[in-house]
């Protein structure tokens, strides 16, 4: 399988040229490296007034902040919700989809989520929403695992310069973009992984139950 293919039916993407030095690393040659801006759009959040006690914790809405967020999960509650009219005066209507990825690029930087309810979040956050493989949960599967470790590395090595994050910056994120077969491979391998980690604290967990248990007969 073929990038070159893929976007061929797709539609055109600036693939970046491969022997530029500012590139984290080689890659296979049926993958590319691409802006995160170019296969994604990038919408930001924001916060209410305080001041306005209309907008807030009506428990109509959920409205998502760093600590909310589950790193590599699921985000089901919320600390805080947003009314109504936060909705219609705030973020003119626009509700965010269950199932929409979110990424923290601001004091916390690299937490990745996905939505479990309709809502929205704070100006900290960025939503991920794919503008290639629109349907596919494998490219939104493959940006939740990648982006964490991605935007850390970047901020780390300088990859992007200055000291916060914002939106030009990430639209302008280099990442790695393996065909779609391939992305379907690494969530696999991944996701097995995770499973394993969770497994193995699991056990760790029951192992120092039974050892309090021994230790207090």
């Amino acid at each position: 399988s073929n990038l070159k293919k893929e976007f061929s039916r797709l539609k055109e993407i600036e693939i970046l040229n491969s022997n530029d030095n500012n590139l984290p690393f080689e890659l296979p040659s049926t993958w590319a490296w691409v802006k995160l801006g170019e296969v994604c759009e990038i919408n930001l959040g924001k916060t209410p007034t305080k001041e306005n006690k209309g907008f807030w914790d009506s428990g109509k809405y959920q409205w998502i902040a760093i600590a909310d967020m589950v790193e590599r999960g699921t985000i089901f509650t919320t600390q805080k919700s947003v009314s109504e009219l936060a909705k219609k005066i705030c973020f003119k209507g626009q509700i965010y989809k269950k199932g929409t990825l979110l990424l923290s690029f601001k004091l916390t930087i690299g937490r990745t989520s996905f939505m479990g309810c309709d809502g929205f979040f704070n100006e900290a956050i960025a939503a991920i929403i794919p503008r290639i493989y629109e349907n596919s949960e494998i490219f939104k599967k493959y940006l939740w695992n990648l982006l964490g470790t991605f935007t850390n590395h970047a901020e780390t090595t300088g990859a992007i310069k200055g000291e916060t994050l914002n939106k030009e910056k990430l639209q302008n994120l280099p990442i790695p973009l393996p065909p779609l077969k391939e992305q379907e491979k690494i969530v696999e391998v991944l996701d097995e992984l995770i499973s394993l980690a969770s497994e193995f604290d699991r056990i760790k967990e029951e192992l120092k139950r039974i050892e309090k248990r021994i230790e207090k007969r």
